[in-house]
């Protein structure tokens, strides 16, 4: 089941002026599931740049609990920089270091060993919500948000 605020804007997604929840989330689907079939499958590599700190008093949080730590009392401490080759798919995102022969079927994380990084793996995220049967996305009422109307999932 999905979880988490969802809004799905009524214009061009509803016909006439009266509208059935279900046939609306039918046609969503329908039209996010051609998005994600025509979505191009390309390649590039991508250069991050990641910058560390550490605190400056003495009695800072041990953990990523920022309790105790004053605003500006982080000081740089270091940084490093990753290149890394991305393909991206309709399906998921697979990465490898730049140059590598093959790409890596494991997670970025793993790849990178550790410290900040995220994936932006919005193709995936679409297609395991609304390319799946398997979830249920329950209706939560009209709302109105800047003059448009807009269906809430619960």
């Amino acid at each position: 089941m999905f979880r988490g605020m969802l809004l799905l804007g009524l214009a061009g997604l509803c016909f006439g002026a009266t509208y059935d929840p279900d046939a609306v989330l039918a046609r969503l689907r329908a039209r996010i599931a051609d998005d994600l079939r025509h979505m191009p499958n390309y390649t590039c590599v991508e250069s991050v740049r990641r910058g560390y700190f550490r605190p400056s008093v003495a009695n800072a949080a041990a953990s990523c609990d920022a309790r105790g730590v004053r605003a500006g009392s982080l000081q740089p401490w270091s940084v490093d920089q990753l290149r890394l080759d991305v393909a991206v798919t309709p399906v998921r995102e697979v990465y490898s270091w730049a140059g590598a022969r093959e790409f890596e079927e494991r997670e970025l994380s793993e790849i990178v060993g550790g410290g900040p990084i995220s994936t932006g793996e919005f193709a995936a995220f679409l297609s395991g919500i609304f390319g799946s049967r398997d979830v249920e996305i329950l209706y939560g009422g009209e709302v109105e948000e800047a003059g448009r109307p807009l269906m809430k999932c619960a």
